[in-house]
């Protein structure tokens, strides 16, 4: 049977602002959320006007929708909508200045709501007569309609530019009268359901059966608008969704201020008055939610079938947070098949952090081994939200100080989420895993553990800084005038390594802990699950540290695996077994203290198996796009350094070969990990002199914004390497923010 897909999911936006945040942080919340959209296939993203609304700051909507056209490609941008209280033809020469600025790329979405109170109305010299409004509307269309076509004759009024883009005009509304207008006039239509549901299904019936064709639409086009929250549960959808229906309550009060944070949803039924609800009758299905359609025998596949398109719109201050809502809704059930059975759209899997500690979650482990059970399992194509803790377990916090790192305890190093079974997956198989978003936490650490990291010999203290987080980037009272960009990925993903892997992995690093090599071997302590690797585990000699990475990847800390990166990984079991944690909100290539910018996170990832092809994927791979541009700082300053040394030192990374020969030596021959380090000591030297920090800090940021790359292997015997500093830190630490940093 072929089953009707559902229709093209675009993105509704006011640059929502929350309560203790600002309008700059919104307008780049709206950017960020633009690209990310782009990426995961959106159509189009629409925003808003309003006026004199502390919680919304897209008010300026056609500077607004430029700034998204710019730091997009391909993506249709548009309004959704400005108001025709405005003159028409000032809206048409500012759409047609960005339709002729973003060609193929503009929409505008036209109502006829003032967009604000009556105060407002009276300082934006708007009229505030409704009768003559309904009257006038039309005729306004018409003329913006005139505007943007082609010049007629001697046409005395003209808009430069904007004469002749067709700049595609839908028609939006909350009401039969505004169906009734779009069938009339033959523009597509868009219905504001997601404040105004409860006429949804009557609307589009109008509009479809009174639709008079025309030679740019000969056929009805919809669009319904509806609100879309993510969570690890319905209980915590359900509290999600009070931040809507709280700034509903307070706009039927006369209260406008920022979105408010969720609630207990039994406390809102407590403000839900008899006296509001007769005032708000209207609107009473937005705050029952979206059950409304069930109750009224609209099923979802009823809607697309009356629909073209949907757009969506969600304010949501969960961890998850409103991109990852958007994220999830365009790879869960509306883009699934609208024949499929219920079962066969249930497309996503939560597997959510619980408890404090790893030890408090059944979610939890931090030891390799095939043995570990898995605790939830998927299908390829399915979406799975991992909820991940940071690398050192919560042992660390906004109080933490230098000695509180001294004390850490390694064998709590790494809590992964999972393992997740992939149910269609075999060994010989590779999966496929999509980074679809990463949503950070509010805090973070970048710390120097005592006897760790790569200049352990020339940093031999505990030192930290704690990061206060957002999407914004990363600023530490530990590092002022810094501002890191956030650009996060996960440092450990792995799947399950086969018993033949384990033992081979186990018996090469027991070798090379014999010659004296840098390894951390098997540790019962603190092992989880402690049933396999626990000090009375059934497999504690060979459940393996989590720190180095491996074939089965683990701990690979590569920062080129961004959001729309897809990482190749060979499944050594049936199942293939995938965990995340670890998760990093901006690294430097190289990592060089032991650490990035390390935080809990969620992170949402599509899964797919690509039968077979173990053979060829023996070890992770990775591919993408544009991510390695992104990346790449807009200024940098850089070191170059060669395997020079002085005489009689000894690098910790070269003790176990033969230091009575490297010893006196001042030069080694083809050595990249020397010409590292020579590079880094000078970028540490150069932002004690130029910036004013400690040693620590410098070799903190050097861990969390430096990039050192290999410049050359062949010139012998200096191979070279560059240190690469993103010179943006600081400049964003002034409050200097680029588009390409956004």
């Amino acid at each position: 049977m072929m089953r009707r897909m559902l229709p093209p999911l675009s993105v509704l936006d006011l640059s929502p602002i929350v309560e203790g945040g600002t309008a700059a942080q919104a307008l780049r919340n709206s950017l960020d959320l633009a690209k990310h959209a782009e990426a995961w296939g959106y159509r189009r993203y629409w925003v808003a006007e309003h006026h004199n609304m502390d919680g919304v700051a897209s008010s300026a909507t056609a500077v607004l929708v430029g700034q998204i056209a710019a730091v997009t490609s391909t993506m249709r941008i548009g309004s959704g909508g400005v108001m025709l209280p405005n003159a028409p033809l000032v809206i048409a020469e500012q759409f047609g200045t960005l339709a002729t600025l973003y060609p193929g790329r503009i929409d505008l979405g036209i109502g006829r709501a003032p967009g604000t109170d009556r105060a407002t109305m009276r300082a934006l010299r708007r009229h505030l007569d409704a009768s003559d409004e309904e009257e006038s509307f039309p005729r306004d269309v018409m003329e913006l309609q005139g505007y943007l076509a082609e010049p007629a004759g001697e046409q005395p009024v003209r808009a430069i530019p904007g004469a002749g883009t067709q700049v595609p005009i839908w028609l939006l509304g909350s009401s039969l009268y505004s169906a009734q207008l779009a069938a009339y006039l033959g523009p597509p239509f868009a219905f504001a359901s997601h404040f105004a549901p409860g006429l949804l299904l009557q609307a589009l019936h109008v509009y479809r059966t009174g639709f008079r064709p025309s030679p740019a639409w000969p056929a009805p086009h919809a669009m319904v608008g509806v609100n879309v929250v993510a969570a690890d549960s319905d209980d915590e959808a359900e509290r999600l969704f009070t931040s809507i229906q709280q700034r509903f309550l307070g706009m039927q009060r006369g209260r406008r201020g920022p979105l408010p944070p969720p609630i207990d949803p039994v406390r809102l039924e407590e403000m839900w008055t008899p006296q509001v609800c007769r005032l708000s009758e209207p609107f009473l299905d937005l705050y029952r939610g979206l059950s409304f359609l069930e109750q009224r025998g609209g099923r979802p596949e009823r809607v697309a079938s009356l629909s073209t398109e949907v757009v969506m719109q969600t304010p949501s201050l969960a961890r998850i947070g409103r991109t990852l809502s958007f994220a999830v809704a365009a790879l869960i059930g509306l883009g699934a098949a609208a024949g499929a059975s219920a079962a066969e759209r249930e497309r996503v899997i939560v597997i959510p952090k619980t408890g404090q500690r790893c030890v408090d979650d059944p979610n939890c482990h931090n030891r390799w081994h095939p043995a570990i059970r898995p605790v939830a399992s998927a299908r390829s194509g399915d979406v799975v939200v991992f909820g991940t803790r940071d690398a050192f377990d919560h042992s660390l916090n906004r109080n933490s100080t230098a000695p509180d790192v001294a004390a850490l305890n390694l064998n709590l190093v790494h809590p992964l989420t999972g393992p997740l079974q992939v149910r269609d997956a075999k060994a010989g198989d590779v999966l496929a895993i999509t980074l679809l978003d990463v949503a950070p936490d509010s805090f973070g650490y970048t710390i120097i553990v005592p006897g760790f990291g790569f200049l352990r010999d020339v940093f031999p203290d505990a030192f930290i800084v704690r990061w206060e987080l957002s999407r914004q980037g990363a600023t530490s009272s530990d590092l002022p005038g810094v501002n890191v960009r956030f650009d996060g990925f996960m440092g450990t993903i792995g799947v399950a390594p086969g018993t033949a892997q384990t033992e081979t992995y186990f018996q090469r690093e027991s070798a090379l802990a014999a010659a004296g090599g840098f390894v951390l071997g098997p540790q019962p302590l603190d092992a989880l699950p402690a049933d396999v690797c626990g000090p009375s585990g059934t497999n504690k000699e060979r459940c393996l540290r989590t720190i180095p990475p491996r074939e089965n990847g683990g701990n690979m800390d590569v920062k080129q695996m961004q959001v729309g990166t897809t990482l190749l990984l060979p499944c050594f079991v049936d199942g293939c077994h995938l965990s995340i944690g670890d998760v990093h909100f901006a690294q430097g290539d190289g990592e060089v203290s032991g650490t990035a910018i390390e935080m809990d996170a969620t992170v949402a990832v599509k899964i797919h198996v690509r039968k077979g092809l173990g053979a060829h994927v023996t070890q992770p791979q990775y591919e993408g796009g544009r991510q390695l541009k992104r990346l790449a700082p807009r200024k940098f300053h850089a070191t170059v350094g060669y395997p020079l040394k002085k005489a009689g030192v000894v690098p910790p990374t070269h003790a176990y070969l033969n230091g009575t020969k490297i010893g006196p030596l001042t030069n080694l021959s083809e050595d990249v990990t020397l010409a590292a380090r020579d590079a880094l000591l000078q970028m540490v030297d150069w932002l004690v002199r130029n910036k004013g920090l400690s040693a620590e800090q410098a070799y903190a940021l050097a861990s969390v914004a430096v990039d050192l790359r290999i410049a050359n292997l062949v010139d012998t015997p200096n191979v070279a390497v560059s240190a690469i500093l993103d010179l943006g830190v600081f400049d964003r630490g002034r409050g200097h923010h680029h588009d390409d940093d956004d």
